[in-house]
């Protein structure tokens, strides 16, 4: 029942985690500050959120879905927080990716 879905941390770097959800199409569950959020891949680059904020899903795509998805991945844990403390060369090499460089 549970396949497809990101509900706990995972010990990936974040553009990896985020690299498996795109590929994966999966629902990602948050809960911010005891407000539940949810985002869901539903083509490359392109996703659909709910914000507690707002009465309706809203959909983005491109850089922007990178933004959302390792904003709601970060505020909740998702990804290994210690590699981004430990290895800061690979998000801020100039051969990094645009992904890695947005963490």
């Amino acid at each position: 029942m549970l396949q497809g879905v990101i509900y706990d941390r995972k010990n990936l770097t974040y553009d990896e985690l985020y690299n498996h959800i795109n590929a994966t199409k999966s629902l990602v569950t948050c809960c911010i500050d005891a407000h539940f959020t949810a985002f869901q891949m539903i083509r490359n680059d392109t996703l659909i959120y709910y914000d507690p904020l707002s009465p309706q899903l809203k959909m983005c795509s491109g850089g922007h879905a990178q933004n959302v998805a390792l904003y709601l991945m970060m505020k909740c844990g998702y990804g290994d927080n210690g590699h981004i403390i430990e290895n800061k060369k690979y998000y801020a090499n100039p051969t990094s990716s645009h992904l890695q460089q947005r963490v």
